[in-house]
């Protein structure tokens, strides 16, 4: 019923990008019965994936100081032909991977086999550094919305042409609300506002247009 458009659509991927953690994946697939396999075997696969991470991070000049590292294994019943991923934790323990693979089995197709052999399939290990966030800034306090300019414009299912208000978005502060027919323009993105939708925007700078659902 409503639709958000935030304050940078057109590069919002790319801030994205720049404010996510460093993130990389290691896996090794070594098929193993969990009642067969001894908890030192399992831990030698998770430091060899936990040095070939802390080595990567390395090798890219990154602080692998503030590096943290989670192990999961692929699991399944014995000769299934599909896996579900459970945490492993710090100290691996064979019966709570087994207790965890059934819980997760029961809780995503409704049952789960306790009495039969599950085994190790992926070992993985996920690494991490994280970024420091960014102060985003939040437009200013409620103002008079000031229209730009008017423009004639015809919307999908009107049979004359409209006079539509243009408003330019980085003038819209917090609290603006405006009633479609209308357009906001700026350099990345123009929103078309249909005409009967509300739209207003939020503390952060977001456009909240109301397009159903009680607009």
């Amino acid at each position: 019923p409503k639709v958000l458009v935030p304050v940078n659509p057109g590069v919002l991927c790319a801030l994205g990008i720049l404010v996510a953690d460093v993130r990389a994946e290691f896996s090794r697939t070594a098929i193993r019965r969990t009642d067969a396999v001894s908890v030192g075997d399992l831990d030698t696969i998770f430091q060899t994936l936990e040095d070939q991470a802390r080595e990567w991070f390395r090798r890219g000049g990154l602080a692998v100081g503030k590096l943290s590292l989670a192990r999961s294994v692929d699991m399944r019943y014995l000769r299934q032909n599909y896996e579900l991923t459970v945490t492993a934790g710090g100290k691996v323990v064979t019966h709570e991977l087994d207790r965890r693979f059934h819980r997760a089995h029961h809780r995503l197709f409704g049952h789960d086999s306790p009495s039969d052999p599950t085994e190790l399939v992926t070992f993985r290990v996920a690494a991490r550094i994280p970024v420091p966030r960014p102060r985003l800034p939040r437009p200013g306090s409620a103002s008079p919305v000031s229209i730009k300019t008017m423009r004639s414009v015809r919307f999908h299912g009107t049979p004359d042409f409209l006079d539509c208000p243009v408003y330019e978005r980085g003038k819209l502060s917090t609290g603006a609300a405006l009633m479609g027919p209308a357009i906001v323009e700026q350099v990345d993105c123009t929103t078309v506002i249909e005409p009967g939708q509300p739209a207003v925007v939020d503390a952060w700078g977001n456009l909240v247009i109301s397009v159903g659902g009680g607009a």
